[in-house]
């Protein structure tokens, strides 16, 4: 009889150990299954910050303020207009208060989102609350810009000054108007949506460029407003232009 209870005991052990082991090959699976997906993502951010760089580099290289950039679709024509429409360096007012840069866009757009009304983690910690004349300028502003390379949204805003669209950009977008609107209110509309304007270009450079091909052969002007709002929203991109190369159809998150 003992030596029964003895075998049943031993078996019992030997079931318990077996599941321990079958527990802990699961748990190292999944670890790495976990491992390898933050590697792919880290990898994916890497190569789109890295081919966002690369445009800045072409555009610093082959592209000038004075470039006709009318070409037939060349790398010579691309790297022009994206170093007319591509803005680098540090923004003038609010950089150096926020720490952000054009040259950084990523992060730049993460630390707006800072100030949208859309609460999720970091994003929204910083919401502004506007007063009733400030909320107007708000409202004009926020109208006459849309986030349609990424979320189609016809507005960054709806009639009721809520969001009209979750993407980064869009929040980024906000975030920044009712910043400047908050802190600089010497600030014209115009000068704010142009600076809102500038990080819709680099949120999405392949769009813009392409956009500005159009724009520029038909003579209008490529102002931050002019390019990014919806002024000339409907204006079709120009096939003969390869925008393509190094430069990204999308910056950050959505």
């Amino acid at each position: 009889m003992a030596e029964t209870a003895k075998t049943v005991a031993s078996g019992g052990n030997s079931h318990l150990l077996l599941g321990a082991i079958v527990l802990l090959a699961a748990l190292m699976l999944y670890q790495q299954l976990a491992l390898s997906q933050l590697s792919a993502s880290v990898a994916a951010q890497g190569q789109l910050v890295s081919g966002f760089s690369s445009a800045l580099t072409a555009a610093s290289a082959g592209g000038s303020a004075g470039g006709s950039g009318k070409g037939t679709g060349g790398t010579d024509a691309v790297a022009q207009l994206a170093g007319k429409v591509l803005p680098t360096g540090t923004p003038a007012v609010y950089g150096p208060e926020l720490g952000i840069s054009y040259d950084d866009p990523v992060s730049g757009l993460d630390i707006l989102n800072q100030y949208d009304d859309l609460v999720s983690g970091s994003r929204g910690s910083k919401r502004i609350t506007l007063s009733a004349g400030t909320q107007k300028r708000y409202m004009a502003i926020g109208t006459s810009m849309a986030c349609e390379y990424c979320c189609g949204a016809d507005t960054l805003i709806l009639p009721d000054g809520s969001p009209a669209c979750g993407c980064a950009h869009s929040g980024a977008m906000r975030g920044l108007a009712k910043y400047l609107l908050s802190k600089h209110p010497e600030m014209s509309d115009e000068k704010i949506l142009e600076e809102v304007g500038k990080w819709k270009v680099l949120s999405f450079p392949q769009q813009m460029v392409s956009k500005a091909a159009v724009m520029e052969s038909k003579g209008l002007s490529l102002d931050y407003i002019s390019l990014a709002s919806n002024k000339y929203r409907g204006i079709k991109a120009d096939s003969q232009l390869d925008a393509g190369g190094n430069l990204p159809t999308q910056v950050g998150g959505c």
